[in-house]
């Protein structure tokens, strides 16, 4: 996670390389990460450490995002049109809808699929529009046991998934 610091002093400039942080102008007239106005009053300090350490998982792995949205008999017409509303409001790419339990879901579902930047703005909007419908979410990132297993998103409630199927 990138960690913003309100630091907004020139003066601190040699605080913040001490801290191994950088300094990032907020003012788009200013050349990005290059303003060189010594009294900007736009300029934050950004640490570096928060996104560089040792251990930690990076989220450039990330691919893609997978939403499943779960669903039965009854609710197969709320499922269909809740996908194809997300698909054309956030250009995501709707799977087919699945009348049978597919791969390790336990239920009929429909899969979406979005990129990092899409999936920021369709997971809010399931989580405020799903109506009773469960979605289960994950990330690609290469790794599909512990991208289902370990990194998954569940809106309502979690069901379990059969992930005999990644060994």
């Amino acid at each position: 996670m990138l960690k913003t610091l309100q630091y907004r002093s020139a003066e601190l400039d040699t605080f913040w390389a001490s801290e191994g942080l950088v300094r990032f102008c907020e003012n788009r007239r200013h050349q990005a990460n290059n303003c060189t106005d010594p009294v900007c009053e736009c300029c934050i300090a950004v640490a570096r450490y928060a996104t560089d350490s040792p251990g930690m998982k990076q989220i450039s792995q990330i691919t893609s995002y997978h939403a499943h949205v779960y669903f039965d008999a009854e609710t197969v017409e709320q499922a269909r049109a809740l996908c194809q509303t997300a698909a054309s409001t956030f250009d995501v790419q709707m799977g087919r809808v699945h009348e049978k339990p597919v791969g390790p879901h336990p239920m009929w579902s429909c899969q979406l699929l979005a990129t990092p930047d899409q999936f920021s703005q369709l997971l809010p909007w399931l989580a405020l529009n799903r109506d009773g419908l469960i979605v289960f979410s994950h990330p690609e990132t290469g790794d599909h046991l512990t991208d289902h297993l370990d990194h998954g998103i569940w809106l309502g409630t979690g069901l379990d998934l059969d992930l005999s199927l990644f060994g």
